[in-house]
């Protein structure tokens, strides 16, 4: 229900920015004005598609689980089925959403060449498109984290299994037979 809200509120944001009447894109100089106008004129367009798919995507997927839980019978079987089935669209809806998003960033930035000079424009847009990076870069670093809350429960034994206890600073191992401790603490792995 989530990325369905969140879908939805990116397609709203999208129809909500100005679209720019063709006569209007004709009266202005090429370079950079009309090229940069243009590109954020085909980015809006793109991002309201993008994020109606995602939004659709998501919520179809929200109403379906839920009608297959109330099932009265093989509604886990179903409910799983169902949701493997549909695995693939929706990652391919959340990374819809997303691109959209990075998107509507950019489609804003270059929105600065509606309202100022070409030279203050400019400096707008290089400034919202630097930040436009970092938010992609801080995106990109909670997505890469994220990844092991998909993964198998054999890939997060072996993960968490073979780790350092900061606050005890006794090394654990679950190959060991008894998944005690091996060393004596955090003083003799220094060493």
């Amino acid at each position: 229900d989530t990325y369905a809200v969140c879908a939805a509120l990116l397609a709203s944001f999208s129809c909500s920015a100005t679209f720019v009447n063709q006569d209007v894109l004709a009266k202005l100089d090429l370079w950079p004005t009309r090229i940069c106008i243009s590109i954020q004129q085909i980015l809006i367009r793109l991002c309201v598609v993008g994020a109606i798919n995602a939004m659709l995507v998501f919520m179809l997927s929200a109403l379906y689980c839920k009608s297959a839980l109330s099932r009265e019978t093989y509604n886990l079987k179903v409910y799983n089925r169902f949701n493997a089935e549909t695995g693939g669209l929706r990652q391919k809806a959340f990374w819809s959403m997303y691109y959209t998003a990075v998107a509507y960033c950019c489609q804003a930035s270059l929105s600065s060449f509606q309202t100022f000079s070409w030279e203050i424009a400019s400096i707008v847009t290089i400034a919202a498109l630097l930040l436009v990076g970092k938010l992609v870069w801080d995106a990109q670093s909670i997505i890469k984290s994220a990844g092991m809350i998909f993964l198998p429960e054999e890939a997060l034994k072996a993960m968490f299994d073979d780790v350092l206890d900061v606050e005890t600073g006794i090394l654990t191992d679950a190959s060991d037979d008894e998944g005690s401790n091996k060393g004596s603490g955090l003083s003799n792995l220094q060493q």
